[in-house]
């Protein structure tokens, strides 16, 4: 339910294009959002239930430092539809892709450098939200028009 609040901006105008069919791809960004953020919850109550508070916000901590880039990504990436946007799309692709690694790494070294988390469990609650992302192309049906 929150996913789908926050996704709404991914609602707007749909424009058909018979080159250029973006819809897929903010359906399959929005699935990998809410599998991501299943992914901080279960890493985040089983780190909290099997090791305590601390490891609990870390792991929670990891797995913000993948979401957050990935939906500074996706808003970027699926902004433009339309065979005439081509340009302005592939830039906000690009554009995207380096706010997603600029902010990954900044979170990252906020949690590591100055918040003093531990690392095992931020290291491992990263690599696990990564997997849907990593997996996410997989599930992307494509269609012949």
């Amino acid at each position: 339910m929150f996913i789908s609040l926050i996704m709404r901006g991914f609602q707007g105008e749909r424009k058909q294009s018979k080159r250029l069919d973006n819809h897929a791809g903010k359906k399959l960004a929005e699935r990998i959002l809410q599998f991501q953020l299943m992914v901080l919850m279960l890493t985040s109550l089983v780190a909290w239930v099997g090791f305590g508070w601390e490891y609990g916000i870390a792991a929670a901590w990891g797995s913000l430092c993948a979401g957050i880039p990935f939906y500074i990504f996706a808003r970027l990436a699926f902004a433009m539809t339309g065979a005439r946007m081509a340009l302005i799309t592939v830039r906000a692709f690009y554009l995207g892709e380096a706010l997603k690694l600029l902010s990954g790494l900044s979170l990252l070294v906020i949690g590591l450098a100055i918040l003093r988390l531990n690392a095992e469990p931020i290291l491992i609650s990263f690599v696990l939200t990564q997997i849907p992302v990593w997996l996410g192309p997989l599930f992307l049906k494509t269609t012949k028009k």
